[in-house]
């Protein structure tokens, strides 16, 4: 099981007062989610709950453009920012737990 996640701050600029539930993530936290700080393969703890960073990106699609503007779609697909996942991450769940609102989420190991 995946569950994706994106900066809040983020969020909350792209949605120009739009329902931060458009987006779509399962989580939207205030957290570094660039590769440099989060690389492919690092395990957190989210609430209860482990999870690994997936390799797999996290991309914006029409759907996200649709509804946020192709400027938008634009600037989260831009290769020169790739390294920072404006749009994104997947974490794999290694073991389930449980997660509300305001729960921690920490790094429990790089690779």
């Amino acid at each position: 099981m995946q569950v994706s996640i994106m900066r809040a701050d983020l969020a909350h600029i792209i949605a120009n007062g739009q329902p931060l539930a458009l987006f779509g993530n399962n989580l939207l936290v205030d957290m570094d989610l660039s590769s440099q700080n989060l690389p492919v393969g690092t395990t957190l703890l989210v609430g209860t709950a482990r999870c690994v960073v997936s390799p797999e990106p996290h991309n914006a699609c029409s759907l996200f453009s649709k509804r946020f503007g192709h400027p938008a779609l634009v600037l989260t697909a831009d290769k020169r920012w790739r390294d920072q996942n404006l749009r994104g991450l997947y974490l794999t769940v290694i073991e389930a737990g449980e997660v509300g609102p305001g729960d921690s989420i920490s790094v429990v190991q790089r690779p």
